[in-house]
């Protein structure tokens, strides 16, 4: 009796989440659990961050979310740039620093796929593109002040997220393109800003969840707009939940649903591609806005 008493508690124990201790806990098992790295953030800042109002602890919650149930749908970088269109035709607020959607289900399965699919905030999605620069962010303001909400305001590049911009081609304008982000949360040390700037021109496939960024201004090539990041939609990959690197060179040979083409990013930074990558150019360190 005593022995089984013994070996109860030592699997209650073992069983007994990481997470237990953390702020941050996930609600379901994380998509780069494999890689995944327990980060001072975890223990500090809950998925709702630091808001100001309900609203804003809801967009934070959504910013948050490794949940996003699989499978993922096949979309197109031209699918996430006409969603932008959608979200202007409910009337979200938009460019509107300090205020944060009300409901945000409206933003649910708003934009109809060729194929009859309905997709929208929440969605798990995958899409195959190119990287056309990554950055970290977090960078102070001249007063000390830093970081965003999400983030529970801290300061410094390995507790904020990783800004990637993508587009259609290799070399393309981000302004042409989206904003992809890799959360701080359990982000593997390999996902860093140095290390994705080797993939260079290969073909990439992203998966992650569909997420609307309404508190920035559209700033596209034909109308830009100072403080707002160059993109043709505010809709992002947010969090990033894998990125995979094609075999081939040419995106006519990288078929999204052929995983015969595609290797882990983590996985192909091991290889002699990426050892012998020329980086893209180097970006400075993003300052986000003080109503972020």
């Amino acid at each position: 009796m005593r022995a089984t008493l013994i070996v109860t508690a030592i699997l209650v124990c073992l069983a007994e989440p990481i997470f237990g201790q953390d702020a941050f806990v996930p609600q379901c098992t994380l998509p780069y659990a494999q890689i995944a790295k327990k980060n001072p953030i975890d223990k500090s800042c809950p998925p709702q961050g630091q808001p100001l109002s309900e609203a804003h602890g809801n967009e934070y919650r959504a910013k948050n979310n490794l949940c996003a149930p699989d499978p993922a749908i096949d979309v197109t970088l031209a699918d996430l740039i006409a969603m932008q269109k959608d979200a202007e035709r409910i009337g979200v607020p938009i460019g509107q620093r300090d205020t944060a959607i009300p409901n945000r289900e409206v933003l649910k399965g708003i934009h109809a796929l060729a194929d009859g699919n309905k997709i929208g905030e929440g969605n798990r999605v995958r899409v195959v593109t190119f990287l056309i620069g990554a950055k970290p962010t977090g960078a102070r303001h001249p007063d000390g002040t830093a970081g965003e909400g999400v983030n529970c305001k801290h300061p410094g590049a390995t507790v904020n997220d990783i800004h990637i911009d993508i587009g259609a081609r290799p070399g393309a304008q981000a302004c042409d393109g989206i904003v992809i982000e890799m959360i701080p949360h359990y982000r593997p040390q390999i996902w860093n800003s140095t290390n994705l700037r080797k993939i260079g021109s290969r073909p990439i496939r992203v998966t992650g969840q569909l997420f609307f960024d309404s508190r920035h201004h559209l700033s596209t090539c034909g109308q830009p707009s100072p403080g707002d990041p160059p993109r043709s939609s505010l809709w992002e990959i947010h969090p990033v939940y894998a990125v995979d690197v094609c075999k081939a060179t040419s995106p006519a040979d990288c078929a999204i649903g052929d995983d015969g083409k595609w290797v882990s990013f983590d996985r192909w930074l091991g290889s002699g591609a990426a050892k012998a990558a020329k980086l893209i150019p180097k970006q400075q360190m993003r300052q986000h806005l003080k109503t972020e």
